[in-house]
């Protein structure tokens, strides 16, 4: 595991359960895939105007703000991946972990990251 997958159970779980956002101590930064930083600034700005977070909404707004992605497949496939939500504590504990290790940001292709390319 890397965090990659770390950015991507967190995401898919708060698309699932936004609630669990209370669970967790990460800012936008602790995300080293631009895409997921994206993605959770999205959600955390909804959260904040009181507009429903999910799959939907969140894919919406971004294909509406930042045009030129296939927002509903990421936004998607984070949210189908999702195994247990309840988890989120556990991933966000470990991206928090490899956050603060000294590496660049990526703005690596995110299907170029999950073949480990």
């Amino acid at each position: 595991m890397n965090i990659v997958h770390y950015e991507h159970a967190v995401i898919g779980s708060l698309l699932c359960d936004p609630s669990l956002i209370d669970d967790i101590n990460l800012i936008v930064d602790d995300f080293s895939i631009e895409t997921y930083r994206i993605i959770y600034h999205a959600i955390l700005d909804a959260m904040a105007r009181n507009h429903v977070v999910d799959v939907i909404t969140i894919s919406s707004k971004l294909s509406k703000t930042k045009p030129g992605e296939n927002w509903l497949l990421l936004v998607g496939e984070a949210a189908k991946d999702c195994i247990l939500p309840s988890n989120i504590s556990a991933y966000a504990k470990l991206l928090k972990a490899e956050s603060r290790k000294p590496k660049p940001k990526s703005k690596r292709n995110l299907y170029r990251c999950f073949k480990g390319n």
